[in-house]
């Protein structure tokens, strides 16, 4: 994995007269080297947008679609574009897995490279749980992935009279219910109360 990665990135760097002092600087390990290209991608299309990006997909239950990330992105401001998406995933496609329309990534060193460059901070990690529990809440009933993904963003984002409020509302078990999702559901339950604060 750290030779394809270190590979991937060596293909990407344009100077071929400098490739053996980059060589040189890639680090030891393979959480590293994705550091490394973190640093790169920042670099090449911008730190925010990167940021907005990883931290995303990183904080998904099951992934992110791309019309998701899109979305987000654009809602955080940057004027995301088609062709600015298009540029960055086209090397990121290699480090994604796609399940249905998510994506996700391939290894979880990508993961922990990106929760430590993006999401070290509890407050950042709550601030992102957030704003994805924006975007779901605003997404339709018959939405299968507001079902999944809303709960679970509520729940990290610490808003606990919201997920207490959706937790009991009839449409939303009714709509979890009739999608096959009752496990899911009970699992969202569980989850709530295993996190909600002793003084709720």
């Amino acid at each position: 994995l750290y030779l394809q990665v270190a590979l991937d990135e060596l293909r990407m760097f344009g100077e071929y007269e400098r490739v053996g002092k980059l060589i040189e600087s890639l680090p030891g390990t393979v959480t590293g080297i994705y550091e490394f290209v973190l640093d790169h991608l920042e670099r090449e299309h911008g730190e925010g947008f990167v940021r907005r990006v990883m931290s995303y997909l990183a904080c998904g239950r099951y992934g992110m679609t791309e019309a998701e990330l899109l979305a987000l992105t654009e809602t955080e401001g940057g004027g995301v574009t088609p062709l600015k998406w298009a540029r960055l995933y086209r090397i990121l496609a290699s480090h994604l897995i796609q399940r249905g329309d998510t994506l996700d990534f391939y290894h979880r060193q990508l993961r922990e490279a990106v929760r430590w460059q993006y999401l070290s901070d509890g407050e950042a990690v709550k601030a992102t749980h957030a704003l994805m529990a924006d975007y779901f809440e605003e997404q339709p009933l018959t939405d299968r992935r507001k079902l999944e993904e809303q709960p679970r963003h509520q729940k990290l984002a610490g808003r606990w009279d919201e997920l207490g409020s959706l937790l009991t509302d009839s449409h939303f078990l009714e709509a979890k219910n009739e999608a096959g999702m009752t496990y899911d559901l009970s699992a969202d339950l569980q989850a709530a109360l295993d996190a909600l604060p002793v003084h709720h």
